[in-house]
């Protein structure tokens, strides 16, 4: 007897809304918060070790079955991204283009970045598992 299920069509409409509204990415240190939220202004401003990275591509991708169970998202590689700050990098925020609306955030390898140097950001998944 099933006890929990969630469609996949709920899944794909949460992951849509990512793909809608995660236009812009940023490679920023840890410090983004402001009280236990994340803030656009900080993700975008005095967090930011990287400048705007236009994620136009991400409306093309195909949402798919999860790698453990429900659906997810591939969010594509960025290559020879210029670092704009000096700092470590914790997070990679996507953010929407004509807002402030924080869309996702992760945590990535934390690494010394250098403004002046770039770096790639390898391929990454939000997955958004079935209930258990």
């Amino acid at each position: 007897m099933t006890t929990k299920y969630a469609n996949d069509s709920m899944m794909d409409a949460a992951l849509s809304w990512v793909k809608t509204n995660g236009v812009k990415m940023y490679v920023t240190t840890a410090s983004i918060d402001s009280a236990s939220t994340p803030s656009y202004t900080k993700i975008t401003s005095t967090a930011a070790l990287t400048a705007a990275i236009s994620m136009s591509s991400l409306a093309s991708v195909s949402l798919a079955d999860g790698d453990t169970s429900g659906r997810k998202l591939s969010v594509p590689q960025k290559a020879s991204i210029a670092v704009t700050g000096s700092g470590t990098a914790a997070r990679v925020c996507l953010v929407n283009s004509s807002g402030s609306v924080v869309t996702y955030v992760t945590t990535c390898t934390s690494q010394a970045l250098a403004s002046g140097n770039t770096i790639t950001i390898p391929t990454w998944d939000i997955e958004v598992r079935d209930p258990s």
